[in-house]
């Protein structure tokens, strides 16, 4: 979620720590890829595709092919 209220460092700190370093995080499970496209977005992790245009969101479990296929289709990432 996003917010238009001024925050202060001490606060972004402590969420920065905390999406970093709680244990049920997904953010420090492994690397996350992500990429604006039109309508939405699209992130990639190891495990999952997911993609969202015009507000739904869709996630599939892929495999390590499906992972390397995703990089270069849709990240252009070789």
């Amino acid at each position: 979620a996003f917010y238009l209220n001024a925050i202060n460092e001490k606060k972004v700190n402590a969420i920065q720590n905390m999406v970093i370093e709680h244990p049920e995080s997904p953010v420090n499970k492994g690397n996350i890829i992500c990429k604006l496209i039109e309508h939405g977005h699209i992130a990639l992790t190891k495990q999952s595709f997911t993609e969202t245009r015009h507000g739904k969101k869709t996630k599939k479990e892929i495999t390590e092919k499906q992972y390397h296929q995703i990089l270069k289709n849709e990240f252009n990432i070789f």
